[in-house]
């Protein structure tokens, strides 16, 4: 809904969808490790079903510039796929050079995320995040990362390639959790 909104195109009855969707989900939910996609587009709304993923450790990235060529504060960068599609090539590239995912930044060096998930760095007990412009709004950001964090002191903070020697990098999202990730 809040993309919609973002990309001029409110769309009301997608939350009209929720009950039919639901049961949908119920009727054909098979396997425990299933995970529900949902993909709007224009006046379509795509639910899909897929096998989850399993996460390899160590989970390998390589570090590699954002594909994107605009200014990284623009105000649909928070919403996955407003600006195109642009996360299979780089991952496409890092799995070629033997990495499982592509850690991306911006032309400043600030860390963005990965082509799949949100990234954090763990430092001195500290969780640091990039800032919210300029990257995908995390649901699991939202709704694991607290909870996962515990009594650690969760601190926005922008960090660069440069910091990644100070801490542990993680990664999370809605769907595999939160991993440990490793640089190539």
């Amino acid at each position: 809904m809040t993309s919609a909104a973002a990309n001029s195109g409110a769309a009301p009855w997608v939350m009209a969808e929720a009950d039919a969707i639901t049961e949908w989900v119920a009727a054909g939910f098979r396997e425990p490790d299933e995970a529900l996609r949902l993909r709007l587009q224009g006046k379509q709304l795509w639910a899909l079903l897929e096998p989850l993923p399993e996460v390899p450790s160590p989970y390998r990235l390589r570090l590699m510039p954002h594909p994107h060529e605009i200014p990284s504060r623009h105000p649909l960068a928070p919403h996955k796929g407003l600006l195109g599609v642009w996360n299979a090539a780089p991952l496409n590239e890092a799995k070629a050079a033997g990495a499982h995912d592509a850690l991306l930044y911006w032309p400043d060096g600030t860390l963005v995320e990965t082509a799949i998930a949100s990234i954090a760095l763990e430092v001195d007990g500290d969780l640091w995040l990039p800032p919210l412009e300029g990257r995908v709004a995390s649901l699991a950001e939202r709704l694991d990362l607290p909870e996962w964090a515990g009594s650690r002191k969760l601190r926005i903070q922008a960090f660069s390639a440069g910091d990644l020697h100070r801490g542990r990098l993680w990664c999370f999202n809605a769907v595999r959790g939160i991993w440990p990730g490793t640089l190539l």
